[in-house]
């Protein structure tokens, strides 16, 4: 009688490792998988862009007669947010309804003058990633004409087999569905034909790690993020996020991706 015990626990015992280890072995094959297509946000990831940012923040609130409080571009990081309209133009002290008129009349002109570039070594980024099967992608909230001007002026436009832009979107309400709405990711996914857990976002705000959370409204699972703390967002409000992986440089991306 014991003996015949003893053999049924070693039955189950058995059938449990095995169901365990059937379980991790589908786990591990689950995060190996994970990543073979990649989306960047561009502003803050690819196209170091914030020094313009404060210049032209710093230009509409003279040009409005709005207090500018910021003399470094670290203070201004601070309070950055998103989506910028209404959001950040709100906390600055606009209008945003009665006011988005001029503002964006303010913006084109400023934008015809600008100058930024890419965050250095980035583009040897894209190339390697593209070089090791990667398929990259773009999910930002800037225009097309805005993300294909950069790309186009790099040689880089090849290797993004998908561009979601501000033109992508859908608008609620009169504007459109900017990050912490995940609507931009949403639409890289439907083009790349692929699933949250065989992608990885790369972003570098609070906002664009809350978008790939919500990205599990709609889909089976949230995107893991990449964080880098070379864009927008101070690091310390990126590591309260508890992003999946962080990047300090573009350098380290290739490690995390």
């Amino acid at each position: 009688m014991m003996i015949t015990i003893h053999k049924y626990f070693l039955f189950f015992l058995f059938k449990f490792f095995k169901l365990f280890l059937d379980n991790f072995l589908k786990q591990v094959r689950f995060l190996i998988s994970m990543g073979d297509k990649i989306i960047f946000d561009f502003d803050g990831v690819i196209l170091d862009s914030f020094p313009d940012q404060f210049n032209w923040f710093q230009h509409i609130c003279n040009f409005l007669e709005k207090p500018f409080p910021y003399s470094s571009l670290d203070e201004l990081k601070k309070d950055y947010r998103e989506p910028v309209y209404p959001d950040m133009y709100s906390f600055l002290g606009f209008d945003w309804n009665k006011e988005k008129n001029v503002i964006w009349d303010e913006y084109i002109k400023h934008k015809a003058h600008s100058e930024v570039s890419l965050f250095d070594g980035i583009d040897n980024v894209i190339k390697e990633l593209h070089g090791n099967g990667k398929t990259l992608a773009i999910a930002s909230s800037n225009t097309h004409d805005a993300i294909y001007r950069q790309l186009d002026e790099h040689k880089l436009r090849s290797y993004f087999d998908v561009v979601i832009g501000k033109d992508d979107l859908p608008v609620e309400n009169g504007e459109p569905q900017l990050k912490p709405h995940p609507a931009c990711l949403l639409l890289a996914l439907d083009q790349l034909g692929c699933k949250p857990a065989e992608t990885k976002y790369v972003g570098d705000q609070p906002s664009d790690i809350i978008a790939a959370r919500r990205v599990r409204e709609y889909r089976d699972f949230s995107m893991p993020v990449v964080a880098v703390t070379y864009g927008f967002s101070p690091k310390e409000e990126l590591l309260k996020m508890n992003p999946e992986a962080v990047a300090y440089s573009p350098k380290e991306l290739p490690a995390n991706l």
